[in-house]
């Protein structure tokens, strides 16, 4: 399931955007293919602001209306969700960890606040170094949330300099409640899709997808 950024839309994910980065749903379309189903929900006001938590409720009525409609594997759910659709994505993992399987934060915040328990989950938290609206200490202090909410060890994640054109990514896989949690940073901007410094297709949506599948 993959939530859009604010002033996105649903057909912004299923299209091949090049507005914040190329690849339909984050990417993630070339390498499920035929094997994954591909949910695409719209924001009211073009946005997730979960007042009331009614988009978890709206999440919740597209589970329930999947599962009594198609075959599938309820142990394979997987949320991801850029900027805005990243901070839904944030209170989806912390809320419904025994929903989804995993989820992936790009660029996101801690902008929908909250404040019950953070069930264990696998996260995976990408962030760019230089991105203005959203500065990478949302980044950190999501990843920290969820390092300790899955008991896992701590260890210094390191960051690529500015102008180096690169990403880093540190795997926290010593954890208590047998998840993982993933961090990457990249020196960019906010976008889906960061490109290294002299390549010429991002190493995003390939990441985001290995991560899913090899999730515990």
């Amino acid at each position: 399931m993959a939530f859009h950024w604010y002033g996105g839309s649903m057909e912004a994910i299923e299209l091949e955007s090049t507005e914040l980065g190329n690849g339909s749903y984050f990417g993630l379309k070339a390498f499920g293919g035929d094997s994954t189903i591909f949910v695409a929900p719209q924001g009211l006001a073009y946005g997730w602001a979960n007042i009331n938590n009614d988009d978890l409720a709206f999440v919740d009525a597209i589970i329930k209306t999947l599962d009594n409609g198609l075959c599938m594997d309820t142990s394979q759910r997987f949320a991801v969700g850029l900027n805005y659709g990243g901070s839904l994505v944030y209170d989806i993992a912390n809320s419904r960890a025994n929903t989804f399987r995993a989820a992936a934060i790009l660029s996101g915040s801690v902008a929908n606040t909250y404040t019950g328990k953070t069930g264990a989950i696998s996260l995976y938290v990408q962030h760019g170094m230089s991105e203005p609206g959203n500065p990478i200490t949302e980044a950190r202090t999501i990843r920290d949330r969820f390092v300790e909410a899955n008991g896992c060890a701590s260890q210094t994640a390191k960051e690529p300099a500015p102008g180096s054109g690169t990403h880093i990514k540190t795997e926290y896989k010593d954890c208590s409640s047998g998840k993982v949690v993933t961090f990457v940073a990249f020196d960019g901007v906010y976008q889906y899709a960061p490109v290294d410094a002299g390549s010429k297709t991002s190493w995003s949506g390939e990441e985001i997808w290995k991560f899913f599948v090899n999730s515990p």
